[in-house]
C-alpha cells in the first residue's frame, strides 16, 4: 500500500502539481480558485487516458496484422515486385473497427470498398449510396432492393439498360404497367401479356395474344409455345369470365389452331369445343381415336403369338 500511495503522490502532487505550477503564473492571480487545480489535474488525466487508449488500439491492430501475416505464411506465393493482397486484413479490420476502416477508405477514395464493408455490416441503403458514388450501378441497385427500395432499384437498372432485371423489379413492386412497357419495347410478347394479366389488366393481355396470333410470322414452334402460355394463363388466373365472349372464343380458336398444326389433336379438339367451334371440334373427333388420345392413354398393341 505504501508503494501505491507513493506513486499517487508522484503523479498527483509532483507531476500534475508541477504542471499546474507552471500554468498558474500564466493565468494570473485573478484565476486562483479552489476548484481550478483539481479540475486541471482531472482534465490532464483524462487526456492522458485517451492517448493511452489510442496507443493501445493502434498497437493491438498492428499486432493483429502481424499475427495474420504470420499465419498466412506458406499459403500464397507472391510474384517478385508485386504488391501483397491486403483484402483479407481489411476484412478483419472492417469487422473489428468499422468506423476507423471506413474513415481510412474515405481518405483513400475507395468508395466501392466502403460499399462492400457496409453491405457486410447489413447496411444496404448506405452501401448502395457508396456503390452509386463509385458508379457501380448494378451493385447499388441490388443493395437498394435489399433495403426494400425495389422501385428505386428498378428505375436505376432501366437507366443503365438492364431491362430484364428492371422489369422483374417493377413486377415485384406491383408496377406491372411499367414492366409491360419494357417488355413491349423488347418485343417480348409472352412476358408482355403475362405481366398485364398478373397485374389484373386481363383485356390488355388478351389483346397482346390476339395481335400476336394474327400478325406473327415466327416459326411454328415459337407460336406453339406462346399458345401454350396463353392457355395456361387462362386456366391459372381464372379470368376467362372477365373477358367478352367473342374475345375469349377468338383467342381459344387461335390457340386450338396452333395445337392442331403441331399435331396435338386431342387438345385442339377440346379447345375448339370450349371456343364454341363445334364444326372443327367434330372434325377432330371424327379422326382415328388413336390420333386424338394422349400418348400415355393409347392402347398398347398386342403382340402376335
Amino acid at each position: 500500500m505504501f508503494i501505491f500511495r507513493y506513486l499517487r503522490y508522484l503523479y498527483w502532487e509532483r507531476f500534475l502539481g508541477g504542471l499546474y505550477g507552471i500554468l498558474l503564473p500564466i493565468l494570473g492571480e485573478e484565476m486562483e480558485y479552489e476548484w481550478l487545480e483539481p479540475m486541471f489535474k482531472l482534465g490532464v488525466t483524462l487526456v492522458i487516458l485517451f492517448l493511452l487508449r489510442e496507443i493501445y488500439i493502434r498497437v493491438q491492430m498492428s499486432y493483429t496484422r502481424y499475427r495474420l501475416w504470420k499465419s498466412m505464411d506458406g499459403y500464397s506465393v507472391q510474384e517478385p515486385h508485386t504488391q501483397k493482397d491486403t483484402s483479407f486484413i481489411e476484412e478483419i479490420d472492417a469487422a473489428q473497427y468499422p468506423v476507423h476502416t471506413i474513415a481510412q477508405l474515405k481518405r483513400e477514395k475507395r468508395y466501392g470498398r466502403i460499399g462492400e464493408v457496409l453491405a457486410k455490416l447489413n447496411q444496404p441503403e448506405e452501401a448502395a449510396r457508396w456503390f452509386l458514388k463509385d458508379k457501380q450501378y448494378e451493385r447499388a441497385a441490388g443493395e437498394y432492393a435489399r433495403a426494400g427500395k425495389t422501385l428505386k432499384a428498378a428505375r436505376m437498372l432501366k437507366r443503365i439498360g438492364d431491362y430484364d432485371t428492371a422489369a422483374r423489379f417493377y413486377e415485384t413492386a406491383d408496377k406491372y404497367k411499367q414492366a409491360a412497357a419494357i417488355y413491349r419495347k423488347q418485343g417480348n410478347t409472352a412476358k408482355l401479356a403475362e405481366s398485364y394479366i398478373k397485374g389484373g389488366y386481363y383485356s390488355k393481355g388478351m389483346e397482346v395474344f390476339l395481335e400476336y396470333f394474327v400478325t406473327s410470322t415466327e416459326p411454328q414452334e415459337k407460336q406453339e409455345a406462346i399458345a401454350d402460355l396463353c392457355y395456361q394463363l387462362l386456366q391459372q388466373y381464372n379470368f376467362a369470365n372477365t373477358l367478352q365472349t367473342q374475345q375469349r372464343n377468338t383467342v381459344l380458336n387461335a390457340v386450338a389452331q396452333r395445337f392442331r398444326t403441331a399435331g396435338r389433336i386431342a387438345l385442339a379438339a377440346r379447345i375448339f369445343q370450349e371456343a364454341g367451334d363445334t364444326f372443327h371440334a367434330s372434325e377432330m373427333y371424327k379422326m382415328n381415336p388413336e390420333d386424338i388420345l394422349p400418348e400415355k392413354a393409347k392402347p398398347t398393341p398386342k403382340k402376335n403369338k
